[in-house]
């Protein structure tokens, strides 16, 4: 996943001339689409076929992923920045009245009033057993140089 998500920021910081708030909406569709189907939309073996997945927005979409979620997938990962949602006219108000949505109350979530699916269990600032264990990697290899200096 990182090495997909650092190719992803690099194509931004190189095909576009600045960072703003619509990246912020393409990387969200990103998570969306990686939480739902369980890998990157922009998932290859080669570093350079992942860049030109991310230019040309070649997405496939897996066949029990919902119209909505799909809907919503879509229009955040659009390339034109003038059709991307969160970018358009209405900001953020046309992602939360986007169907996908639909059960959400934006007004309850933002007084704290929605209860949590899951609570984990905590015992402490340090407590990191509700997180999975993985060796450390090296970001050089994630960036997919050949060395590594440790």
């Amino acid at each position: 996943m990182f090495g997909c998500l650092i190719i992803f920021i690099f194509t931004f910081f190189f095909y576009a001339a600045s960072y703003g708030k619509a990246v912020d909406w393409w990387a969200l569709g990103v998570l969306i689409y990686e939480m739902l189907v369980g890998y990157p939309p922009f998932f290859d073996d080669d570093p350079y076929e992942i860049y030109e997945k991310i230019v040309a927005c070649r997405v496939k979409y897996p066949p029990f992923l919902k119209p909505a979620a799909r809907d919503l997938i879509s229009n955040l990962l659009q390339v034109d920045l003038s059709k991307r949602y969160g970018n358009l006219k209405d900001g953020v108000e046309d992602i939360k009245r986007h169907k996908w949505f639909a059960d959400i109350d934006w007004l309850a979530m933002s007084q704290l009033r929605v209860k949590p699916p899951f609570v984990p269990n905590v015992q402490g600032v340090d407590d990191t057993t509700n997180f999975q264990r993985y060796e450390e990697v090296c970001l050089f290899n994630l960036l997919y140089f050949d060395h590594c200096d440790r």
